[in-house]
């Protein structure tokens, strides 16, 4: 069982970046394994809630079997050359596929000492608090037990409990710790290992992603920068959903990044997909990186829009069939939105949060130096302008949520923060290149 839940994993994403991103665009072996156990895990999670909602089904054997069986007739196809681009277009101007750029040594021992502390940051945390932090233990993690332990699992969603539980919240990381659960037995080992999982991952997709676009010394910078931003560390190792979000949402600006045909496109919606099945404002994300699509590269709307169906599919089939209904929308949204005093209030917290420096450091400081500086630049592109729709619409949301303003924004400020984090650094550092090229 272990050993088809691995396949089904590393398959079913090689399928899809086989199917997705031709090796005559990208022949990045570091970056496409990357994507593929990124998508693949995503994949198998959603495979889980697909089958729990049809069938009621808590086994995995043949889910993983059909997501097996699935990627592997992908990986078949790309190697008979079927789904590769028989004249693939020139790559776009300004990016660079020249892995032999030689890097500074001491800029690479750096990245190295930085991976090293971060992870012995997640071990120790992870030791001091094993049952993960925030909502780790009353929301993703109280799911999974539930999904495994419930004579019915519909009780894992069940009204009667208290709302700071979110029935209503998608699952997709419940849903691959339940799956772990299930293989390796409960424990507090099963989270942690796919806390970890994830955020490798993140780093080392901006890493790769960075690295293929403008070269190796890029890549290595935007790891020091996640690897140096403080509540990354910890968001990763709270076993929370912040972080696989970030994830799915950097995959989806990387692989918009990557695109020169349509099938890379729907593979970013795909991606994107992840994004509304991993947090409720994952929809929120998907829906601001079509919106900068629409004004800045309407032809690949469509193709984009498509791979993200079947995450918004099974969105509305788990809200139709299981969820409960959320405590979010209250009566005087309206008011709440117009109300000046809470204007000021959020301006006023704004303010205060980017000197944070336990959780950012001066990272959000210099961010937004460079955002001053190249804003024509930045916004010039459709990643540019999805990530200033998201920062506009938390911006929204915090305003008409029901909740005491103060009280929920330092609660959540952090960790919406670290879910556009990688994102932004893949935006922002290729217009730092000017000064990054200089040893």
């Amino acid at each position: 069982m272990i050993l088809l839940a691995f396949l089904a994993i590393g398959l079913s994403g090689a399928g899809l970046v086989a199917a997705g991103l031709p090796r005559s665009a990208v022949n990045d072996r570091a970056l496409r394994v990357a994507l593929s156990f990124s998508l693949g895990l995503g994949a198998w999670s959603a495979g889980y809630a697909v089958q729990w909602l049809a069938f009621g089904a808590r086994g995995t054997a043949a889910k993983d079997g059909l997501l097996a069986v699935a990627g592997a007739g992908l990986l078949v196809l790309s190697r008979r050359g079927r789904l590769e681009a028989p004249n693939p277009p020139p790559p776009k101007a300004g990016q660079s596929s020249d892995a032999g750029t030689s890097v500074p040594r001491w800029l690479a021992w750096f990245f190295v000492v930085a991976c090293i502390s971060s992870a012995l940051f997640f071990v120790e945390h992870s030791l001091r608090f094993p049952d993960g932090g925030w909502d780790a233990w009353m929301t993703w993690n109280l799911r999974a037990r539930f999904l495994v332990r419930a004579a019915d699992p519909r009780d894992a969603f069940s009204p009667q409990m208290l709302f700071w539980a979110h029935q209503e919240y998608p699952w997709l990381v419940p849903g691959a710790v339940a799956q772990t659960f299930l293989l390796f037995g409960e424990s507090y080992a099963a989270p942690a290992a796919v806390a970890f999982v994830f955020g490798a991952l993140t780093l080392a997709l901006l890493v790769l992603s960075l690295s293929r676009l403008y070269g190796p010394r890029a890549g290595l910078l935007s790891g020091l920068a996640l690897c140096g931003t403080p509540c990354f560390v910890t968001f990763a190792a709270n076993q929370q959903a912040d972080v696989p979000l970030a994830l799915y949402f950097l995959a989806a600006a990387a692989l918009l990044q990557l695109a020169r045909e349509p099938r890379t496109l729907a593979l970013a919606g795909f991606a994107a997909g992840l994004c509304v099945w991993t947090k409720s404002e994952g929809a929120v994300y998907a829906a601001c990186l079509a919106a900068g699509l629409l004004l800045k590269n309407r032809a690949a709307l469509r193709p984009f829009v498509l791979g993200t169906l079947p995450g918004f599919v099974l969105l509305a089939a788990f809200k139709l069939l299981a969820a409960p209904p959320s405590a979010f929308v209250a009566q005087g949204m309206l008011g709440r939105a117009f109300d000046p005093h809470r204007w000021l209030e959020l301006l006023l917290l704004t303010l205060r949060r980017i000197f944070y420096f336990q959780s950012f450091a001066l990272w959000i400081v210099a961010w937004l130096a460079a955002v001053a500086i190249y804003r024509r630049k930045l916004f010039d592109e459709p990643l540019g302008l999805a990530l200033l729709f998201a920062f506009a619409a938390c911006g929204a949301i915090y305003l008409v949520q029901p909740y005491p303003l103060g009280w929920i924004f330092r609660t959540s400020a952090d960790r919406l923060f670290i879910e556009l984090w990688p994102a932004a650094i893949l935006l922002t550092l290729p217009a730092l290149r000017p000064a990054t090229a200089r040893t």
